[in-house]
């Protein structure tokens, strides 16, 4: 967004989002969101037909589930793919923390994609967990590749549902 320019709702801010990535010439879009802001991440996805989508410990609230279904066309990816224009979703949990892992696992149920299990965390906010125990390098950006490097030997490992 241009610095001084606000937006009314979440529906506002794709719409200018969406405007703009269309006079960047659509340019290849990644849509993280952590915890609360998970929800929000995999919407934004979808309406921006983003080509990956990180959700870090996310959640999906109910009363989003309508407008998932109305921006996927009422088409789930694991019963009617629409290829390259679905998002690629990732879903990463700490491996000690149940709820979230359930999270990811249900996420995944409804929209496809890979869930990352990441050893050693057993907080809900992962991102910090691994800043805290000097775990997160420089290699960040392998994360929005889809391999999350913890540095030494020791690596995320993807989950199956």
């Amino acid at each position: 967004l241009r610095p001084g320019r606000e937006v009314a709702d979440f529906a506002a801010l794709l719409s200018v989002l969406t405007t703009e990535l269309d006079r960047a010439g659509s340019p290849r879009v990644t849509c993280v969101g952590t915890s609360g802001g998970g929800g929000p991440a995999m919407l934004a996805a979808l309406r921006l037909r983003a080509t990956r989508c990180i959700s870090l410990c996310g959640t999906l609230r109910e009363e989003w589930a309508p407008l998932l279904g109305e921006l996927s066309g009422g088409r789930l990816p694991r019963v009617d793919p629409v290829g390259e224009e679905w998002p690629s979703y990732l879903f990463v949990h700490g491996a000690e923390h149940d709820l979230d892992r359930e999270n990811a696992h249900g996420l995944q149920t409804l929209l496809g994609g890979d869930v990352l299990s990441v050893p050693g965390v057993e907080r809900h906010n992962v991102l910090h967990a691994l800043m805290q125990q000097n775990r997160l390098n420089d290699e960040f950006n392998a994360l929005m590749h889809g391999e999350l490097r913890l540095g030494g030997t020791e690596v995320a490992r993807h989950e199956s549902s």
